[in-house]
């Protein structure tokens, strides 16, 4: 079986690297669209907010995003800003601890609390860092130190 790796489809380059800029707005807009659709289905016991799900149940989750994504952008911006979505939420759930010590992420109670600058940045900024996925394939994720420096020099921007 002769399988092409997705790290080698040319025409897929621009979105397995977040090359495709996304905005805030329609990153927000996503997450309430998912948290209102949630909240319809059977036993959604889903608070309002930035959504990052493990474990059993995901899987549903996953589907959900993925019609949503599917019925707001054409073909070929699907892919590029789901890929993007979800690095975004792998990201903020895997560095969330550095994160809140760096300022850009706080915690009031049980609400985490995410800098507008922050998701800026994530929704712009490239896929630079390379790691291998589950199955030996290419996977490109943020960059820590890109994001956090190009998140501060918003926020320090947005404070001057």
């Amino acid at each position: 079986m002769n399988k092409k790796r997705r790290d080698e489809e040319p025409d897929m380059d621009s979105a397995y690297k977040g090359l495709v800029p996304w905005s805030r707005e329609e990153f927000n807009w996503v997450e309430a669209e998912f948290h209102r659709l949630r909240a319809n289905q059977k036993g959604a016991n889903k608070s309002p907010g930035i959504h990052i799900a493990t474990g059993i149940g995901s899987m549903d989750n996953l589907i959900l995003l993925m019609e949503i994504f599917q019925g707001r952008y054409s073909n070929e911006e699907f892919m590029a800003h789901f890929i993007r979505h979800q690095q975004l939420l792998e990201f903020l759930s895997v560095k969330k601890d550095a994160l809140i010590k760096e300022g850009l992420i706080k915690e009031d109670g049980s609400k985490t609390i995410y800098q507008s600058v922050l998701i800026d940045t994530l929704c712009v900024l490239g896929l630079t860092q390379e790691k291998l996925g589950p199955h030996g394939d290419k996977i490109y994720t943020f960059s820590y130190q890109e994001v956090v420096s190009a998140a501060k020099i918003r926020l320090n921007a947005h404070l001057n």
